[in-house]
């Protein structure tokens, strides 16, 4: 429960915030994606640094377990969400500050058997 009020609250301050504010340098529309089991999806994007930067993968459509996993240039997991139980498996959030100007990898995983369509919002 404490984590899909979590999201519910990022989400809203994600919404009242402007895209120029923070984030990736370049705005990114969400990206729907669907993900065999056991299967994960991984996109780059570059964030500013000393800027809060924030991804949320959501699912829309299957019963499984999401994780999602930020790395920096160098390969080191810098922010990741991967727990859940039943009520939150579907919603994984992080939050992260980058402490400088660079590429970020983001990716996606279907920790499940189940395929799961979902949607991946980078802010």
């Amino acid at each position: 429960m404490k984590r899909f009020v979590f999201f519910v609250v990022i989400s809203s301050l994600l919404l009242a915030v402007k895209s120029s504010q923070g984030g990736p340098v370049a705005g990114q529309k969400p990206k729907e994606m669907e993900l065999a089991g056991l299967r994960g999806y991984a996109v780059t994007s570059e964030f500013n640094g000393g800027e809060q930067a924030s991804v949320i993968v959501k699912g829309t459509k299957g019963a499984t377990n999401l994780g999602l996993y930020v790395y920096d240039t160098h390969g080191n997991c810098v922010a990741w969400d991967d727990e859940g139980n039943v009520e939150t498996s579907m919603i994984a959030a992080v939050d992260w500050m980058p402490s400088n100007k660079g590429t970020y990898t983001i990716e996606v995983k279907n920790n499940g058997f189940r395929e799961c369509k979902c949607v991946l919002i980078v802010r």
